[in-house]
């Protein structure tokens, strides 16, 4: 069974990602002002890797926003992934858009109508 540790990474990141887009600041901003390079500040934006915890308060004060408030709202984050998984849902909230474009274009081309027994036709 999944633990909410397990999506902790994704759901920092996805937090930090939406504060950061709330301010109308970019992830070049955020390493000037917090002193953290720019490909960290990629890596730990794209959930794949630990954020120490020094870091994100760094990045946190960075964006504007207490650093508990933002770990908060991740870790509640974390949790509704961690159910999701073990319900085996999908959170779109971590689909890369190549994904959600793909899948998107796989339904508009499939000609039958989810709303119905029938296929549509011209």
């Amino acid at each position: 069974m999944p633990q909410p540790s397990d999506f902790i990474n994704q759901a920092l990141a996805a937090v930090l990602r939406g504060a950061y887009a709330k301010k109308g600041i970019n992830r070049e901003v955020i390493a000037e002002r917090s002193g953290i390079s720019l490909s960290t500040i990629q890596r730990y934006m794209n959930g794949k890797v630990d954020i120490p915890s020094k870091s994100f308060q760094r990045v946190a004060e960075a964006i504007g926003v207490p650093a508990d408030e933002l770990y908060a709202e991740a870790l509640r984050d974390a949790e509704r992934m961690s159910v999701a998984a073990d319900h085996n849902v999908v959170d779109l909230r971590t689909w890369s858009a190549e994904q959600l474009e793909n899948t998107t274009e796989a339904h508009a081309a499939n000609p039958r109508d989810p709303e119905s027994d029938t296929d549509e036709t011209d």
